[in-house]
Protein backbone atom coordinates (compact mmCIF):
# COMPACT_ATOMS: atom_id res chain seq x y z
CA UNK A 1 0.00 0.00 0.00
CA UNK A 2 1.55 3.26 -1.17
CA UNK A 3 -0.31 5.55 1.23
CA UNK A 4 -1.03 4.48 4.81
CA UNK A 5 -4.28 6.24 5.69
CA UNK A 6 -3.89 5.40 9.39
CA UNK A 7 -0.87 7.71 9.57
CA UNK A 8 -2.54 10.62 7.76
CA UNK A 9 -3.82 13.62 9.69
CA UNK A 10 -6.67 13.98 7.24
CA UNK A 11 -7.96 10.51 8.13
CA UNK A 12 -7.57 10.91 11.91
CA UNK A 13 -9.37 14.27 11.70
CA UNK A 14 -12.10 12.57 9.66
CA UNK A 15 -12.53 9.92 12.36
CA UNK A 16 -12.85 12.62 14.99
CA UNK A 17 -15.40 14.50 12.88
CA UNK A 18 -17.43 11.31 12.47
CA UNK A 19 -17.85 11.21 16.25
CA UNK A 20 -18.74 14.91 16.39
CA UNK A 21 -21.45 14.51 13.76
CA UNK A 22 -22.83 11.39 15.44
CA UNK A 23 -23.01 13.35 18.71
CA UNK A 24 -24.69 16.26 16.95
CA UNK A 25 -27.29 14.07 15.27
CA UNK A 26 -28.26 12.60 18.65
CA UNK A 27 -30.02 15.96 19.20
CA UNK A 28 -32.20 15.51 16.11
CA UNK A 29 -35.86 14.53 16.52
CA UNK A 30 -36.56 10.80 16.41
CA UNK A 31 -38.68 11.21 13.27
CA UNK A 32 -35.47 12.20 11.44
CA UNK A 33 -33.74 8.90 12.32
CA UNK A 34 -34.26 7.50 8.81
CA UNK A 35 -34.11 10.90 7.13
CA UNK A 36 -31.64 13.67 7.84
CA UNK A 37 -29.91 11.82 10.70
CA UNK A 38 -29.15 8.80 8.55
CA UNK A 39 -28.18 10.86 5.50
CA UNK A 40 -25.82 13.12 7.45
CA UNK A 41 -24.17 10.20 9.21
CA UNK A 42 -23.66 8.34 5.93
CA UNK A 43 -22.18 11.37 4.19
CA UNK A 44 -19.70 12.13 7.00
CA UNK A 45 -18.63 8.48 7.29
CA UNK A 46 -18.14 8.45 3.53
CA UNK A 47 -15.34 11.02 3.92
CA UNK A 48 -13.07 8.83 6.06
CA UNK A 49 -14.10 5.72 4.12
CA UNK A 50 -13.09 7.23 0.78
CA UNK A 51 -9.78 8.43 2.19
CA UNK A 52 -9.07 4.89 3.43
CA UNK A 53 -10.26 3.21 0.24
CA UNK A 54 -8.35 5.54 -2.06
CA UNK A 55 -5.15 5.05 -0.11
CA UNK A 56 -5.38 1.32 -0.77
CA UNK A 57 -4.65 1.78 -4.46
CA UNK A 58 -1.08 1.92 -5.71
CA UNK A 59 -1.98 4.68 -8.14
CA UNK A 60 -1.84 8.32 -7.05
CA UNK A 61 -4.47 9.03 -9.72
CA UNK A 62 -6.88 6.62 -8.00
CA UNK A 63 -6.11 8.13 -4.61
CA UNK A 64 -6.81 11.59 -6.05
CA UNK A 65 -10.14 10.38 -7.39
CA UNK A 66 -11.18 9.09 -3.96
CA UNK A 67 -9.98 12.29 -2.25
CA UNK A 68 -12.22 14.26 -4.59
CA UNK A 69 -15.13 11.98 -3.71
CA UNK A 70 -14.32 12.51 -0.02
CA UNK A 71 -14.39 16.27 -0.58
CA UNK A 72 -17.80 15.96 -2.25
CA UNK A 73 -19.14 13.94 0.67
CA UNK A 74 -17.79 16.51 3.12
CA UNK A 75 -19.54 19.32 1.24
CA UNK A 76 -22.72 17.24 1.24
CA UNK A 77 -22.47 16.79 5.02
CA UNK A 78 -21.84 20.50 5.45
CA UNK A 79 -25.00 21.34 3.47
CA UNK A 80 -26.97 18.96 5.68
CA UNK A 81 -25.61 20.67 8.80
CA UNK A 82 -27.00 23.95 7.45
CA UNK A 83 -30.35 22.26 6.87
CA UNK A 84 -30.30 20.99 10.47
CA UNK A 85 -29.69 24.57 11.60
CA UNK A 86 -32.48 25.91 9.38
CA UNK A 87 -34.83 23.32 10.85
CA UNK A 88 -33.70 24.39 14.34
CA UNK A 89 -32.31 20.94 15.19
CA UNK A 90 -29.00 22.57 16.15
CA UNK A 91 -28.17 26.01 17.50
CA UNK A 92 -25.75 28.64 16.19
CA UNK A 93 -22.94 27.41 18.45
CA UNK A 94 -23.29 23.90 17.01
CA UNK A 95 -23.29 25.37 13.51
CA UNK A 96 -20.16 27.46 14.17
CA UNK A 97 -18.30 24.50 15.64
CA UNK A 98 -19.34 22.30 12.71
CA UNK A 99 -18.22 24.94 10.21
CA UNK A 100 -14.84 25.14 11.91
CA UNK A 101 -14.05 21.44 11.94
CA UNK A 102 -15.39 20.90 8.43
CA UNK A 103 -13.33 23.82 7.13
CA UNK A 104 -10.24 22.35 8.79
CA UNK A 105 -10.98 18.98 7.25
CA UNK A 106 -11.47 20.50 3.79
CA UNK A 107 -8.12 22.27 4.15
CA UNK A 108 -6.38 18.97 4.90
CA UNK A 109 -8.00 17.17 1.97
CA UNK A 110 -7.21 20.05 -0.40
CA UNK A 111 -3.63 20.01 0.83
CA UNK A 112 -3.24 16.32 0.05
CA UNK A 113 -4.87 16.78 -3.36
CA UNK A 114 -2.50 19.64 -4.12
CA UNK A 115 0.53 17.61 -2.98
CA UNK A 116 -0.41 14.59 -5.09
CA UNK A 117 -1.04 16.77 -8.14
CA UNK A 118 2.31 18.52 -7.71
CA UNK A 119 4.21 15.26 -7.14
CA UNK A 120 2.70 13.79 -10.31
CA UNK A 121 2.94 16.85 -12.55
CA UNK A 122 -0.82 17.37 -12.73
CA UNK A 123 -0.49 21.12 -12.08
CA UNK A 124 0.71 22.01 -15.55
CA UNK A 125 -1.32 24.94 -16.90
CA UNK A 126 -3.75 23.86 -19.61
CA UNK A 127 -2.15 25.97 -22.34
CA UNK A 128 1.25 24.36 -21.74
CA UNK A 129 -0.24 20.89 -22.12
CA UNK A 130 -1.84 21.96 -25.44
CA UNK A 131 1.50 23.34 -26.71
CA UNK A 132 3.30 20.16 -25.59
CA UNK A 133 0.74 17.94 -27.33
CA UNK A 134 0.94 20.04 -30.50
CA UNK A 135 4.75 19.88 -30.58
CA UNK A 136 4.83 16.15 -29.85
CA UNK A 137 2.34 15.56 -32.69
CA UNK A 138 4.80 17.16 -35.11
CA UNK A 139 7.39 14.49 -34.35
CA UNK A 140 5.19 11.44 -34.79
Amino acid sequence: MKHNYKKMDLWTVSRSNNLKVYGLTNKFPKEELYGLTSHLRRSIVSVSSNIAEGSGYESDAQFLRFLNIAMGSLCEAEAQIYLAFDLKYINSDDLSESEKYMTDQKRLIRGMIKKLKKDNGYNIPFWISIVFLSISALFQ
